[in-house]
């Protein structure tokens, strides 16, 4: 080094023994002293450094540094032979990076189309179409098509059963739950022909005013404020709050729960007291106890009832199972076990499968604890429970109405009514809804009880 050689030599050469060529570069290309002898053979030396590094760089498969040191060079010396090569090499690999680049970007773009497509399709009820278009993006690997896929495919499943249970209700001439169905298909696809179709159904059926088929004029509802009114809560099933509830025929007198099956007309009682339920047996017109066994145990008079016990009335087919769900509660449920041939006698349309013995109150739950568990309600709870003035309702966990024919409801009026229905709509986020329906497909963000008069068809 030369003492009139340029101060930025110095400072080059400190940076080129630090392995800072890059540095070095650009000090020596912003110096004013360009044509200094000293500072060309810096730049030189400071070219060929740069062309070693691009090449180390390249080798690891660093295109851009490799191209930011190659292009540096480049403006220190004159790039010629291996440089020169190297150069052209790295342009052609950063060209190629850029055309997959915007093929990516067209791809993506092209994706997220047709996932666009997807949805409407689905919305429009074409599901088919719409699997078939996920199905190839799913297969191409686009980011959220196999969620969007498994989503679809689980609301055809739900529509197709609406669309089912929607036909079925119209067919029955079934206004109310017609139109439950109607809208779950209109949430799930609006635009979809069989909405339409259906619309129109029941439009004609509402012009006839055919809401109970085969019963006559639709009853006018009323608050249930006496014990002695029971009721269908649909899917849920017969509700009997009397401490006392005679089993017998259908032409039995006085009798509260019907059962076909080979008994007598007055058969036996369920008797309820503050310490819990007993089983009266009745007396045939011999004077001789009917006959029932309580878990295999002939019972000549009376017995306590405890959970999980099983009551065979008359035959050994004539079976129920008595059950006491929840710790503390009175209330009790009778099942017909497996195998059971006693089934409760009810008009056309009511589907009786259980029998609620109401005593404190009544708790459907989507889990346990719980005296009725339906795993696809939309809501933590739905109690019914007496208290001052009668039966009243309340929801947990999602907003609910009580919808009464031909009368306005006040959110105060907390009553079961009969006829009427609770409507109860979940108010769940995207993950929370897909999470529910990976779970369990029937999950529904809305649920109507249709509370319905019983009345026996004697």
């Amino acid at each position: 080094m030369g003492w009139l050689d340029p101060i930025e030599c110095k400072a080059a050469r400190d940076y080129l023994r630090l392995g800072q060529v890059a540095e070095a570069a650009r000090l020596l290309l912003q110096s004013k002293n360009r044509d200094h002898r000293a500072v060309r053979q810096l730049l030189g030396e400071v070219g060929k450094r740069l062309v070693e590094h691009a090449k180390a760089e390249a080798e690891l498969g660093h295109v851009e540094a490799a191209w930011n040191a190659v292009e540096l060079a480049g403006q220190c010396v004159t790039l010629e032979g291996e440089g020169l090569t190297l150069r052209q090499r790295l342009q052609a690999l950063i060209a190629e990076k850029k055309r997959k680049e915007e093929q990516r970007k067209q791809k993506e773009q092209w994706a997220a189309e047709k996932l666009a497509e997807a949805k409407q399709l689905a919305d429009g009820g074409e599901f088919a179409s719409a699997i078939a278009v996920l199905e190839l993006l799913r297969a191409d690997g686009f980011p959220g098509a196999a969620e969007t896929l498994s989503e679809v495919r689980l609301r055809q499943e739900r529509f197709t059963r609406a669309v089912a249970d929607c036909e079925h209700a119209v067919g029955a001439g079934d206004i109310g739950l017609a139109r439950h169905y109607l809208e779950k298909l209109r949430n799930l696809c609006p635009n979809a022909v069989q909405v339409r179709v259906l619309t129109g159904q029941l439009a004609a059926l509402a012009a006839r005013e055919r809401s109970y088929p085969g019963t006559g004029p639709a009853p006018q509802p009323a608050a249930v404020q006496s014990r002695t009114q029971s009721f269908v809560l649909e899917d849920v099933g017969l509700v009997i709050s009397t401490d006392q509830v005679a089993v017998g025929t259908p032409r039995g007198e006085d009798v509260q729960l019907p059962i076909l099956g080979r008994i007598h007309r007055r058969h036996a009682v369920f008797v309820r007291d503050r310490l819990g339920w007993q089983l009266m047996v009745c007396r045939d017109k011999h004077g001789q106890a009917c006959p029932v066994v309580v878990n295999e145990v002939e019972v000549p008079a009376v017995t306590t009832l405890a959970d999980e016990a099983t009551i065979q009335f008359g035959d050994a087919h004539c079976r129920l199972c008595f059950r006491l769900p929840v710790a503390g509660s009175l209330t009790a449920l009778l099942e017909a076990p497996p195998g059971s041939s006693a089934s409760i006698y009810a008009p056309p349309g009511q589907m009786l499968r259980r029998v609620i013995l109401l005593a404190d109150s009544l708790i459907i739950g989507c889990q346990k604890p719980a005296h009725v568990v339906l795993p696809t309600l939309p809501c933590r709870q739905v109690v019914f429970h007496w208290q001052e003035g009668g039966l009243h309702w309340s929801v947990d966990g999602a907003p609910a109405n009580m919808e009464i024919p031909g009368r306005s409801w006040h959110p105060a009026d907390r009553l079961v009514y009969c006829p009427a229905q609770l409507i109860i709509e979940a108010t769940w986020d995207e993950a929370e809804r897909l999470g529910r329906m990976m779970l369990d497909p029937q999950s529904e963000e809305k649920m109507v009880l249709r509370i319905r008069p019983w009345n026996r068809a004697d």
